[in-house]
């Protein structure tokens, strides 16, 4: 999935499986990684709400 290689980029058209790729993907990139502060707050949302 090569629209989520880029750390400066916010992840788009996420589902709860391409942000658990995302995240898996990006993991200690570090604080600067929106891709995966991105699709953690997703996954997170997600989970919240059920």
């Amino acid at each position: 999935m090569s629209q989520y290689r880029d750390c400066a980029c916010e992840p788009l058209c996420l589902t709860v499986e391409k942000a658990r790729f995302v995240i898996a993907v990006h993991a200690g990139h570090g604080p600067a990684c929106r891709e995966y502060l991105g699709a953690s707050a997703f996954v997170a949302e997600f989970e919240a709400a059920y």
